[in-house]
């Protein structure tokens, strides 16, 4: 998996207010679907954009777009404002200290849209012909961010899967 990072430091916004108008972000960007994992040594390597040794883990947000997929072409549809809010998980204790063994995971998405219609039964694939990559915004020292809850596992179940569906694309891009 590939990840990219821009580093954003937004000042003296005007007009409406923006999540952007405080602190220091990072913008993530993704070329595929999957679960992305960054510890102390990612932060490490913005350094001096950002001190890895202030960061409280516990603070780490991560905001996408909450759309699967391109923006829609039409202005009628839902209008996308601003960034929403991702729930991550964080692996470390809760000393308020990023330490070399702590680590966050988030799932990103890319940036074509698959969408299944439970009523039809079809799926629908969407390309996304602007770009190939999907970006997220990480802040950190703020605000608690919202956190994936941990669930205890089921010992006893009985439903078996012996079969599910899987949709690839293969795309062979002529020059």
């Amino acid at each position: 998996m590939i990840l990219i990072v821009f580093i954003l430091e937004c000042q003296n916004f005007y007009g409406q207010k923006t999540i952007f108008s405080q602190g220091k972000w990072l913008k993530l960007g993704v070329l595929e679907d999957g679960i992305y994992k960054l510890d102390k040594s990612f932060f490490i390597g913005h350094e001096p954009y950002l001190d890895a040794n202030k960061i409280n883990p516990l603070s780490i947000q991560m905001y996408g777009s909450g759309n699967r997929g391109p923006l829609p072409q039409s202005n009628s549809h839902n209008k996308f404002n601003s960034p929403v809010e991702m729930k991550i998980h964080f692996e470390g204790n809760d000393d308020e200290l990023f330490e070399n063994n702590e680590y966050i995971l988030f799932y990103a998405n890319n940036a074509n849209g698959i969408f299944h219609d439970s009523l039809t039964r079809k799926t629908h694939y969407t390309k996304n012909i602007y770009s190939d990559t999907t970006f997220y915004f990480l802040t950190f020292n703020q605000t608690e961010g919202k956190r994936i809850s941990s669930k205890n596992s089921i010992d006893n179940f009985s439903n078996s899967i012996s079969s599910s569906k899987e949709l690839f694309i293969y795309e062979n891009d002529i020059n």
